[in-house]
Order: structure tokens, then C-alpha cells, then sequence
């Protein structure tokens, strides 16, 4: 089998027909980690990489009554998300938000079903505002790692790849989904900086997020694989 490339992927104008691509199935090395070295790993790369970006990202603080908080999913640029039953409190629109809710209104009404389900899968974060006891209460701790700045975020589609995989392996599974639609999305616009060796040591990753689902679920083959295809196809067009 011809060796692929590891170059940087660039981005094709050619529409992928599924039947037409050949599935890679070059099995990725396992890392001979233990859980506490992986564990570390995270802990020293998040921690590495925020540190780096302190000086650059202006603190955000809300009063002492306020909630601070971050919107972050990769939806259309027109989505429009209301917070408070009819919008009371506000609109989301597109993939960026951020603002600060009354307190009390934030412990109240604010929550509705779907607030809740944004605040549950960290799309919606609480950067400032509350005490522990209430992070807690409220389920809004976040475990190091769990959720980064978005400077850092953004930055992952240039990274290499021993920088990149300790932060991803510490993300939430909503993070890490949304990071794979940013990574096709930056393919697209021909800005992915990650080689496909990166990409197949993430898609194996991504793999633990859904092996709860059906076996014929074709999400069960990796959040990255449908880019991975894309990268085989435009690889054996330049062959």
C-alpha cells in the first residue's frame, strides 16, 4: 500500500461521492499511556496553552448581582436562539455570544428547557457570577479543561499534533463534536493546518463519544471520518 501524506490538506472544489471514496483502514498506534499520564498530559497542555494567551485575553468580570456568560456551538451563522421564555432576556444569533443576565433572573425564569439543555451540554457557559455552591447547584462546574477560551479553540486548527491531542482528549463530548465540524469547516475554506495523521489519532478519540449508539449508526466511525474521506479522495485525485 503506497504511503499517504502528512503534508497540510488543501481544499477541493470537487463534490465527494460516497461510493467513488475508499476507506482508509489504517489502524492508528496506541500510546502505551497510563490514565494518570494522560491525565497530566491534559492538565500541563490546557494549563501551557492558556498561559500563553493570558496577556492577549481581556478579563471578563460581571458585578456582583450579574451572571457573566459565553455562547459557543458551531450552528449557522443565522441561528437565533431566544433566552427566557419568548425571548424575554435576549436573543443568540449565529455562533458567538456573549452577555450578562440579572442574578436572580438567571436563578428564576431564565432557565427555561432549552437554556438548561444549552447550559448542560457547555454551548452556554457561566464565566462569571456565581459562587462554587452555586456552580454546583446550578450544574455549571467545570472540570479543567472541560471547556478553553475561545482564542485557544480557534487556534486548534493549526495546531500540531502533540499539542492538539492533550487538549482534545480533555474536552467535553459536545466540544469535542463541535471542534470536528469547525475542522471541516476550516478544510473547506482551505485554512486546515492539521495533517491527517492528527486526524486519525483524533477520529479514533472521538470514537469513545459514541459507542453507546446503534451499531449501523454511522456516527459509531469517528467525528472526523467524513473528513478523513475527503482528505483519501483529494490525495488519489493529486496521485
Amino acid at each position: 500500500m503506497a504511503s499517504r501524506k502528512t503534508s497540510a490538506p488543501k481544499a477541493k472544489s470537487e463534490t465527494v461521492k460516497q461510493e467513488t471514496i475508499e476507506v482508509n483502514e489504517q489502524p492508528v498506534q496506541e500510546n502505551a499511556y497510563t490514565e494518570a499520564q494522560v491525565q497530566d498530559m491534559i492538565a500541563k497542555a490546557v494549563a501551557q496553552a492558556l498561559a500563553q494567551q493570558k496577556q492577549e485575553a481581556p478579563a471578563v468580570r460581571g458585578g456582583s448581582d450579574m451572571v457573566t456568560l459565553r455562547f459557543v456551538a458551531e450552528v449557522n451563522d443565522r441561528n437565533v436562539i431566544p433566552l427566557g421564555a419568548d425571548g424575554k432576556y435576549g436573543q443568540i444569533i449565529g455562533k458567538r455570544w456573549m452577555g450578562q443576565i440579572d442574578k436572580m433572573a438567571f436563578k428564576g425564569d431564565f432557565r427555561t428547557p432549552l437554556v438548561q439543555a444549552l447550559l448542560k451540554k457547555r454551548n452556554l457557559i457561566v464565566m462569571d457570577g456565581l459562587t462554587e455552591d452555586e456552580r454546583r447547584i446550578y450544574g455549571v462546574q467545570y472540570a479543567e479543561g472541560e471547556v478553553i477560551d475561545e482564542k485557544l479553540y480557534d487556534r486548534m486548527t493549526h495546531m500540531e499534533e502533540g499539542d492538539l491531542l492533550p487538549i482534545y482528549m480533555g474536552l467535553c463530548p459536545e466540544w469535542r463534536r463541535m471542534l470536528a465540524v469547525k475542522f471541516a469547516d476550516a478544510y473547506d475554506r482551505g485554512e486546515l493546518k492539521v495533517t491527517r495523521d492528527a486526524l486519525l489519532s483524533l477520529n479514533k478519540i472521538s470514537r469513545k463519544d459514541n459507542r453507546d449508539l446503534p451499531k449501523d449508526d454511522i456516527r459509531r466511525k469517528g467525528a472526523f471520518w467524513q473528513l478523513i474521506q475527503k482528505l483519501n479522495y483529494a490525495e488519489d485525485v493529486d496521485d
